[in-house]
């Protein structure tokens, strides 16, 4: 809110917590596809 308030331009703001969000996330994702695909060596996949 401080930059807000001092910029008047929250839209620069919320589009950086956005990206920052969305780049956690992917980071977060492919880092969870990649243990659970070492966690799941040696089972034998349902079809």
């Amino acid at each position: 809110q401080i930059g807000v308030t001092v910029t008047k331009e929250p839209f620069t703001f919320y589009m950086v917590a956005a990206c920052i969000y969305l780049s956690l996330t992917v980071i977060a994702m492919t880092g969870m596809y990649f243990m659970e695909k070492r966690a799941a060596r040696g089972f034998a996949r349902a079809e």
